[in-house]
């Protein structure tokens, strides 16, 4: 985990916020959790390196940072293997890739409408610019916005001593004289870990959604990571619960609603592939505080440097509420034998062989995962295409589909060498395209030319057969248009058919106006 304070670089010391977060593939599953949140309150802003290399940002994280001054988390991804383990965790559409960025905000869950945390792809500087500032208002203007009225009184204002009744599917509680559920801002799971039958504790009373009469602890609980901000600090070595299972780790529970994450590589000494074969989920496990950082709510934790320290040494188990059950509870992972310190050269340098085959079977799986997931894009945006709103209806809907396409069509290291250009509609272009697309040509097949034509490589492609527009079926000179110099330009849509068709574009000092799609013989340039 590498927070980057602004002015300070990414080989110094670790730093706490105002900063940003590059985030380490390990560290994906974290960013995730955090994105889903239900009690985040502010705006995750991501950045993600283009094409150009690991540390190329088309918006700088640390100016982004020092601009939005607290407003937003900001968070930068290096594309490749961290962001496609991003695409493999979030639901689909709502990832951050190839030099793009994306605002998450608070309320975003699995469920939730890609298009209400829409992704800004970025092309050049000129886009990069445009997007810094759409963040910046957008995020100014979401802070304008007024707060929402606060809900009609459910709770007394003074809480009271309540006893808990049971801990089972419902927590229920007893004060002096009627008996209730007892609601939490924490999990109801987590809430079982912190309390135990004929515990007393405080809540207020008041009616549930269900109409009856209930308590709330809510705010009254102490908040697991501040317990955690009191009582740990980076080195001790500390009691977890195994909680869930990642490709890249473990998540253990240092305290109820509070997570920390053990990498594959911090599990134990010998290689690790199927981190279930070693746990079971609920045991408990004592683990090394590598890095904590209470604000942003993780941890990064140790197995392995762990295993050896003697029970006594082990800082004492927490717990969320005064006279409740420590945390956690459940059996010890017993620890496993030191290796031999005589392990035979050999065999260590066959095990370093094997992990080096492994590695290279990962980076292939990686590739083979990103290859998968281009084409099922390209599919995907084909058959929306398909259901989509015609190219050609309007210049709105045509230079729409020029984006797509190019996104589409073009590997990711071929959309920075060939760019987007500037796109000028000519006043019959649209329909004289209609036209031919009645007659015997794909509106797609139209939209994939020009997209070659404006990001200029359309003139690499010998089947399009590019050459300039000439005066005349047999002209030697060059067609210019007497307003502004522009050069007229042709290519072929479709060749060995009957009459057929071509395109025609004028090139302009800034760009590409698209003039006319027309048949072999017509040799009108409407200007």
């Amino acid at each position: 985990m590498i927070f980057i304070a602004p002015g300070s670089s990414p080989s110094g010391a670790v730093e706490k916020a105002p900063g940003y977060w590059k985030v380490e593939i390990e560290e994906v599953e974290s960013v995730v959790e955090r994105i889903f949140d239900p009690v985040r309150t502010l705006p995750i802003v991501a950045v993600s390196s283009g094409n150009e290399g690991p540390e190329k940002f088309w918006i700088d994280p640390e100016e982004l940072c020092r601009e939005l001054a607290g407003a937003a988390e900001v968070v930068c991804f290096e594309s490749g293997p961290v962001t496609w383990e991003l695409s493999r965790l979030l639901p689909e559409k709502l990832e951050v890739y190839g030099g793009a960025a994306r605002i998450w905000w608070p309320g975003c869950g699995p469920d939730s409408k890609p298009t209400d945390h829409p992704l800004m792809f970025i092309f050049s500087s000129k886009n990069a610019d445009q997007v810094h500032r759409h963040i910046r208002e957008e995020l100014s203007r979401r802070g304008d916005r007024p707060a929402k009225a606060p809900p009609s009184k459910r709770w007394d204002d003074d809480p009271r001593e309540v006893k808990v009744v049971s801990v089972g599917n419902r927590i229920r509680v007893r004060d002096d004289g009627s008996e209730g559920v007892l609601l939490s801002d924490l999990s109801q799971d987590n809430l079982r870990n912190s309390l135990e039958p004929g515990q007393v504790m405080m809540a207020r009373k008041g009616i549930g959604n269900d109409g009856r009469i209930a308590f709330s602890c809510q705010g009254l609980l102490a908040e697991p990571w501040k317990r955690i901000e009191e009582e740990y600090r980076e080195g001790d070595v500390i009691w977890c619960r195994v909680e869930e299972f990642r490709e890249y780790g473990v998540i253990l529970f240092m305290l109820p609603g509070a997570k920390g994450f053990v990498h594959k590589s911090e599990i134990d000494w010998h290689f690790v592939n199927d981190t279930r074969q070693e746990f079971s989920p609920g045991q408990s496990v004592k683990a090394l505080i590598q890095v904590l950082d209470v604000d942003s709510r993780r941890c990064k934790l140790s197995i392995k440097r762990a295993l050896h320290t003697r029970d006594k040494d082990v800082k004492p188990q927490l717990s969320l509420l005064e006279g409740g059950p420590s945390f956690p509870s459940g059996n010890v992972v017993p620890a496993p034998a030191v290796p031999d310190e005589n392990f035979e050269p050999q065999r260590i340098e066959e095990l370093e062989g094997e992990l080096a085959s492994i590695k290279t079977d990962r980076r292939r799986l990686l590739d083979d995962h990103q290859r998968l997931k281009r084409e099922n894009r390209s599919l995907t945006d084909r058959i929306q295409a398909l259901d989509g709103p015609d190219p050609l209806s309007s210049e709105r809907e045509f230079k729409r589909a020029i984006r797509i396409e190019h996104v589409r069509a073009l590997e990711e290291a071929d959309l920075a060498e060939y760019p987007l250009g500037k796109l000028t509609v000519g006043r019959e272009f649209l329909e004289s395209a209609r036209q031919q697309a009645r007659e015997g040509i794909s509106a797609e097949k139209i939209v994939e030319v020009c997209m070659q034509v404006v990001c200029n490589r359309a003139k690499e492609i010998n089947a399009l057969e590019v050459h300039q527009f000439r005066n005349g079926v047999s002209g030697t000179d060059t067609r210019r248009r007497a307003s502004d110099g522009a050069v007229a330009w042709r290519c072929s849509l479709q060749v060995k058919t009957a009459s057929a068709r071509r395109l025609h574009w004028w090139v302009t000092q800034d760009g590409v106006e698209f003039a006319l799609v027309g048949v072999h013989d017509d040799f009108r340039m409407p200007e």
